[in-house]
């Protein structure tokens, strides 16, 4: 049973931290769990699992910069991290800044070729930019890897029909 007592008696076992935190996170008190995987990265700044939970706090509370920040170290530590580039992408598309997600889309699929949803995220970026034959481009890509991809066809009609 985690207890404050737990706390007190070995503050700089980030272990306590991280099952409070994610007990944090079952009920949902994400601030709190930010607070607790934020010390875990003070008692260790090399804890790669830690920013990428706070990082996925911090889309959760839509501090789309934080996370950012987050995931970005995440990405030096593992490039080739998923869903870090996955989530970083997210952050810069709530914040428009679509050039930047599909840099974190390509990378996604460079590692992971035959990621459909990444292309057709991608497509929708270079749709957000007014880049329709790019987006086109990828949404054929994405039918071609998964010829029952709903979704690209339907983004690519209205692409091309709008």
């Amino acid at each position: 049973m985690l207890s404050l007592l737990s706390l007190i008696l070995q503050p700089d076992d980030s272990s306590i931290y991280a099952k409070r935190g994610e007990l944090y996170i079952k009920l949902q008190e994400y601030y709190n769990a930010l607070l607790d995987y934020t010390h875990i990265i003070r008692l260790d700044n090399n804890n790669t699992q830690a920013y990428f939970t706070r990082g996925c706090l911090c889309l959760d509370l839509q501090d789309y910069r934080a996370a950012i920040y987050d995931f970005t170290i995440v990405i030096g530590n593992s490039a080739t991290f998923i869903d870090a580039y996955k989530n970083r992408a997210i952050a810069h598309v709530a914040m428009e800044d679509y050039k930047s997600a599909i840099k974190d889309y390509t990378e996604i699929i460079n590692i992971c070729p035959n990621n459909v949803e990444c292309l057709l995220n991608r497509a929708n970026a270079y749709n957000a930019l007014k880049n329709y034959d790019e987006a086109i481009a990828d949404c054929t890509l994405a039918i071609g890897k998964r010829s029952e991809f709903s979704d690209a066809f339907y983004t690519r009609g209205c692409i091309k029909y709008s």
